[in-house]
């Protein structure tokens, strides 16, 4: 049996403004965990199934359906030797657990989930850490889709690469004046404000701020950008720090998205060059 003071778990609450049918579905249905959480999924239903979800080739895993309570209970477990690139193992005794509750609140829905089994270890502190601010960014961009862009089909840009600053230093160049906030109003330490600013590309933007945890992560609704959410992380990971930029556009097309892409990966290579590639490696 393992002995639980060895592990410690997390909890996360939402509420939604959309029916428990329709947070189910976002939680279960292939399609829809690709408009909020993932770039590829597929899902067996019911109890003894399995749910596989990538973000690319690397970061995929598959977790088992423990629980399949329709519009009530999900339970899933986290195999470490089907979760490449997601979990790390070292330590680990049992599969990672992650349990979903949903129950109806004034019309609206209250999601709860909590992550558990994650081991006490400081080697696993940043998987805690990460996971941790990670589901609350999530659970925003889960609020944003069903509140905001119900049934739209995500075109989701990932621009990525290892940095030459710090943290620290990164964020302030993205959210100050060389980035973000050329003119205008942004508080990237408020979350729920708004912001109205033009960047130093000379790009409107405004919104709101849906998720903030400095200098890690900025969560920002654009709602004059084809009802774009955009999602701004900077890691540290095996000894250097990496941007990490998730901009989810909404009803866009195919054009429209390849073009926004360009133009932020221009921009972005501008604030915050890529750190030059190690021997062997290729350029970011």
């Amino acid at each position: 049996m393992t002995d639980q003071s060895k592990t410690r778990s997390q909890q996360h609450e939402i509420e939604i403004d959309a029916p428990i049918e329709a947070v189910w579905k976002a939680l279960t249905d292939a399609e829809e965990l690709t408009r909020w959480f993932v770039e590829k999924a597929e899902v067996t239903p019911g109890e003894g199934g399995k749910i596989w979800i990538a973000w690319d080739e690397v970061n995929q895993g598959t977790q088992r359906i423990d629980v399949w309570d329709p519009g009530k209970r999900l339970v899933l477990t986290s195999l470490p030797s089907d979760c490449s690139g997601l979990t790390p193992t070292e330590g680990l005794e049992r599969p990672i657990m992650m349990e979903y509750t949903l129950e109806s609140r004034g019309g609206r829905t209250v999601l709860r989930m909590v992550h558990s089994y994650i081991p006490a270890s400081p080697d696993w502190d940043g998987y805690y850490d990460g996971t941790d601010y990670g589901w609350k960014n999530f659970f925003r961009g889960l609020r944003y889709y069903l509140e905001k862009q119900p049934g739209k089909h995500r075109s989701n840009i990932v621009i990525m690469w290892p940095l030459q600053t710090t943290r620290e230093e990164s964020w302030s160049k993205l959210t100050g004046p060389e980035g973000l906030c050329a003119s205008g109003t942004l508080d990237p330490n408020k979350e729920g404000s708004r912001y109205s600013v033009t960047t130093s590309a000379g790009v409107h933007l405004q919104g709101e701020v849906a998720f903030t945890h400095p200098p890690k992560s900025l969560l920002l609704t654009v709602e004059n950008l084809v009802g774009t959410l955009l999602s701004i992380s900077i890691e540290s990971m095996g000894g250097g720090t990496f941007l990490y930029v998730s901009m989810g556009l909404f009803g866009a097309t195919q054009e429209e998205a390849a073009k926004t892409r360009e133009s932020w990966t221009t921009w972005l290579r501008s604030i915050l060059p890529p750190a030059p590639p190690a021997a062997g490696e290729q350029p970011a």
